[in-house]
């Protein structure tokens, strides 16, 4: 029986460690800010689609980035009408209660192809990492930029 309550006592205390620690690598990990104001990695509330795209090929990320661009169904018709009828977006979301409309681009090298691509739309999500998964994203009105978004998280996809 002692061996048997030895052997419970050391599962419980290795069970807790596993777990604070768990906690503890997700805690201090975690980020989700919203910025409206201001300044927040780097980017400015503010600057052009030109200034934040030149800023994240300053950042240098050393991983694969894939990315989204989209925007609201109302802007996608005046913007896109014929891309919109041949079917080129084909992707559609609820996102805010608010139909939209995204392309999803596979894998971004920030070169001016890809900123010809983005300049286009009001809204750019960007995500990289697979242990560390983070993303970032931009909404611009007036063609300036007017809210960042930035996650990081540990283990999910």
């Amino acid at each position: 029986m002692e061996k048997l309550n030895k052997f419970f006592g050391g599962l419980f205390f290795f069970l807790l460690f596993f777990f604070i620690a768990i906690f503890g690598a997700w805690y201090f990990t975690f980020i989700d800010k919203e910025v409206t104001k201001g300044s927040v990695f780097s980017f400015t509330i503010g600057d052009s689609k030109k200034e934040v795209f030149e800023k994240l090929i300053k950042k240098k990320i050393d991983e694969e980035v894939s990315g989204s661009v989209f925007d609201e169904y109302e802007v996608f018709k005046n913007r896109f009408p014929n891309e919109l009828k041949s079917g080129f977006f084909k992707g559609k979301r609820i996102k805010d209660n608010v139909k939209v409309y995204y392309l999803d681009l596979p894998q971004i090298n920030f070169s001016e192809k890809d900123f010809e691509i983005l300049s286009a739309f009001d809204n750019w999500g960007f995500s990289w990492g697979e242990v560390l998964r983070n993303s970032i994203d931009f909404s611009f009105r007036n063609e300036k930029l007017s809210k960042i978004r930035r996650v990081r998280t540990l283990f999910s996809k």
